[in-house]
C-alpha cells in the first residue's frame, strides 16, 4: 500500500470504509457477469437494469467475514432480497448449482471466524472492486 493510502487509512475510520466498501463492492456483485447494463436475478431469474439490483447475500452480512464475499454475495432484485428475505431457500439451491454441494458448509464454517477490519484492509478492498 502506497504511503498515501495509509494517510487516508489513518484518516478514514472503520465505519465510514466500510460503508464505501458497501456501496463499491455491490456495484461490482451487480456489474459481475452483466449484459449491456442488465443482469439476472440470482434467485428469480427475472433480468433487471444494474440500478434496479441489489447485493444479496446469502449469509447475513453482519458476519464480517462474509459481508464481502464473492460466492456468498449475488445481484438480487428488491422482491427477493426484500420481500422475500433473501428467498433464502432458492438461494441455497442456486449457490449448490453453482459452487459445489459443499458451499453451504463452507459458508458456515466462514462465518463464525470473526473478522474485525482495520482501515487498510478496507482501503485495499475498495480498490480492488473500484
Amino acid at each position: 500500500m502506497s504511503k498515501k493510502n495509509k494517510g487516508k487509512a489513518k484518516k478514514c475510520g472503520v465505519a465510514t470504509l466500510k460503508k464505501k466498501l458497501d456501496k463499491v463492492f455491490s456495484w461490482w456483485i451487480r456489474n459481475r457477469d452483466s449484459r449491456e447494463g442488465f443482469n439476472q436475478c440470482f434467485t428469480c431469474r427475472k433480468w433487471f437494469h444494474l440500478k434496479d439490483l441489489q447485493c444479496g447475500h446469502y449469509v447475513s452480512r453482519s458476519y464480517n467475514n462474509l459481508r464481502f464475499n464473492e460466492i456468498n454475495c449475488n445481484p438480487q432484485c428488491v422482491a427477493c432480497n426484500v420481500f422475500k428475505k433473501g428467498n433464502l431457500d432458492t438461494y441455497a439451491i442456486r449457490l449448490m448449482d453453482k459452487h459445489g454441494k459443499d458451499v453451504l458448509n463452507r459458508l458456515d464454517v466462514l462465518k463464525w471466524i470473526p473478522k474485525q477490519f482495520t482501515p487498510s484492509e478496507l482501503l485495499e478492498l475498495i480498490q480492488k472492486y473500484e
